[in-house]
């Protein structure tokens, strides 16, 4: 499962992004044939400092930090993703 602009879902109670991430142990601890994986994308650097403790147990403490996209990149992929061939086509009007 992969959740992308995971800081969105931070409450008071985090019991949303708990029951998320406690979802593959459940799997694992009733004998589940398949294993699940969560990765959730942040926008934010000190996501994990920000959870309570126990939910920081659930996520790990590995990161991978990716530069932002340019503008150019950004753009790229909104018309890839809209089957624009025509670099000179403007997908704002």
């Amino acid at each position: 499962v992969l959740v992308d602009e995971i800081d969105y879902l931070v409450m008071k109670k985090q019991t949303v992004l708990y029951n998320l991430f406690d979802w593959p142990n459940r799997g694992f601890s009733e004998k589940s044939p398949g294993q699940l994986i969560v990765l959730g994308i942040s926008n934010t650097l000190n996501l994990p400092e920000r959870l309570h403790a126990r939910l920081q147990s659930r996520i790990g403490r590995d990161r991978c930090m990716y530069a932002s996209y340019s503008i150019e990149e950004s753009m790229n992929i909104l018309k890839g993703k809209l089957s624009i061939t025509d670099s000179n086509k403007s997908i704002f009007h």
